[in-house]
């Protein structure tokens, strides 16, 4: 499994660039203006800058602070519960104002897109005899798109390039290009997520994977 880290500063540029261009299509002074008016754009700032901070020990403790309180104030305000320490790659758009809740142990790939509604929770894997064995957490590929209200619960992969519908409930692995709808969600077709995701900032490809996620279980 891949895990995005932002280690150097030029990785935290990469991300919040990479964030930006899914929305403005340019990383230039008048986009980034712009861009602050925009609420994902500004949660998915101090997202990455929480993330950026909190490997760089006591040095960095209070800018680290600042920016969970900021965080936390737009948590409130817009509704987005997406913890800092979620595993998620660069290109992050998140499309409207609205309850969003990520389980922090999820995985969310590169250039996704995810709108208001969406649910990624934890199921728990139990043994014959009930036992509960382990918990277990969505990994969504790159360049998926989750339509509103779309819930994916446990340990499921949805593939890259894949395209969840409205209000669609994933408990089953989705292979990649796959466009899936309904409750339980089925597939209607491999058109996938291409004619929607929209554009990428170049340099978001360093952290794509071609080949299409394994999810172990």
């Amino acid at each position: 499994m891949k895990e995005f880290k932002i280690n150097t500063f030029k990785e935290l540029r990469v991300y919040i660039a990479s964030d930006l261009y899914r929305y403005m299509t340019s990383t230039s002074l008048k986009a980034y203006v712009r861009g602050w008016y925009i609420a994902g754009f500004r949660y998915t700032f101090f997202m990455r800058c929480c993330k950026y901070f909190s490997g760089k020990g006591l040095k960095a403790m209070i800018p680290f602070v600042v920016c969970r309180m900021v965080l936390r104030h737009y948590s409130v305000i817009y509704g987005y519960q997406i913890p800092w320490q979620t595993n998620i790659g660069p290109g992050l758009y998140i499309g409207h104002y609205g309850t969003i809740i990520v389980n922090p142990h999820s995985t969310i790939g590169v250039n996704c897109n995810i709108t208001d509604g969406v649910l990624l929770g934890l199921n728990g894997r139990t043994d014959e005899a009930g036992k509960l064995i382990r918990f277990e957490y969505p990994f969504v590929g790159n360049r998926v798109l989750l339509g509103n209200n779309a819930k994916i619960i446990g340990g499921v992969t949805i593939g890259n390039d894949a395209f969840i519908g409205v209000s669609s409930v994933i408990t089953n692995d989705i292979p990649k290009n796959a466009v899936v709808v309904g409750i339980p969600g089925r597939i209607i077709s491999y058109k996938g997520s291409s004619s929607f995701v929209g554009s990428f900032y170049p340099e978001s490809k360093l952290y794509d994977e071609e080949e299409n996620p394994v999810h172990s279980k």
